[in-house]
């Protein structure tokens, strides 16, 4: 009785919002539509490069697993495309403008300064360069200038209608229902899902098995279709240095700051994990003095000196922190169904139209 007195006097509160969101919609979509009308009709104006350029990208907000994509993209391409560059805005990060994080060689910037995404990245492609810029545009120029690379893969490219890209392919995660794609503010579309057309690669990602979302049809897309599942491993972590394990303690303290932390909890129950508790923090966590501080409290309460988070997060945290505990990290991959089928189109539509 209670509780539904409590739903009715919400109502009020829900109509007032509702009464706001509408208009919001209209006029987050009209926007939308105005911009690709202007660049769909050259009043804007589209730049060209000389450098291939292959877009990942996605039509919602955030756990779509782009940075996976990426990451799997340029390990592929490496034998063929010699020097890779990779390019973000570098969203969260503290500087702004032009930075190189990686020449290819050597890490040349932290996380702050580049944004954890980015930096990470640079960790895990040595022989990749990688760089942040908000201004995509200059980026490009800069790094074609700096590095002269055989092929550029801009990460969250999908809404940067002013570059030609050689192939946009775009990510939706298939754990969604058909309804969460509705637009901003009503669900976690960034643009009409009309727009995917554009697109020459729809991936579902997350997908059990490879099995498309019974949604997929909904969407009319005429472009490669592709699913990927991902292949999660927890791997020991000691000063720098990564080893695989056969068995975990049981007492164990979980976090995590990504977008999608419900697929972070998924993982350790499929993993047979079951921490003694689970912190979740924003996305994109910086990890200060004062939250780890009060983060190291919550381990102590839980009476472990056992943590496990993803690679995401453990590019942010400090040695002072990590050296206090025996650190366990998930790393996750895509994995193709038709893997082999999607990089020969890929390489075929990049050299179409180069």
């Amino acid at each position: 009785m209670h509780r539904l007195l409590d739903y009715i006097l919400w109502l009020p509160l829900l109509g007032a919002l509702l009464i706001l969101f509408i208009p919001l919609a209209f006029i987050y979509k009209f926007i939308i539509e105005v911009r690709f009308f202007l660049y769909n009709n050259n009043f804007n104006k589209i730049t060209e490069f000389k450098t291939p350029i292959i877009s990942v990208g996605n039509i919602t907000v955030g756990g779509t697993g782009k940075t996976p994509m990426v990451h799997f993209l340029a390990k592929e391409l490496i034998n063929q495309y010699h020097k890779i560059a990779i390019l973000s805005r570098g969203y969260g990060r503290k500087s702004s403008g032009y930075k190189v994080v990686s020449d290819g060689v050597s890490t040349l910037s932290n996380h702050l300064d580049s944004g954890d995404e980015p930096f990470l990245l640079s960790k895990l492609l040595k022989n990749c360069i990688v760089v942040v810029d908000e201004n995509r545009i200059r980026g490009i120029k800069n790094i074609q200038n700096q590095f002269n690379p055989d092929l550029i893969i801009l990460d969250d490219g999908f809404q940067q209608l002013n570059i030609k890209k050689n192939v946009d392919i775009v990510l939706i995660n298939a754990s969604k229902e058909f309804s969460e794609l509705k637009l901003l503010p009503f669900g976690v579309g960034r643009e009409p899902i009309g727009y995917l057309e554009r697109a020459n690669f729809l991936i579902f990602t997350k997908a059990k098995e490879f099995e498309i979302p019974i949604w997929e049809s909904k969407l009319n897309f005429k472009n490669n279709l592709y699913c990927t599942d991902y292949r999660s491993k927890v791997v020991a972590y000691n000063n720098g240095y990564f080893k695989s394990i056969d068995i975990l303690p049981k007492s164990i303290f979980a976090f995590c700051g990504i977008a999608d932390p419900n697929s972070f909890k998924s993982i350790l129950k499929e993993k047979n994990i079951f921490p003694s508790s689970i912190k979740i923090f924003k996305d994109h966590q910086s990890y200060s003095k004062k939250s780890l501080r009060l983060l190291s409290k919550e381990i102590l309460d839980c009476k472990t000196e056992n943590i496990i988070t993803t690679e995401k997060d453990l590019v942010k945290l400090p040695d002072y922190f990590t050296d206090n505990y025996n650190v366990y990290v998930i790393r996750i991959e895509h994995i193709f169904e038709d893997k082999e089928l999607f990089l020969q189109q890929l390489k075929s539509l990049i050299k179409e139209k180069k």
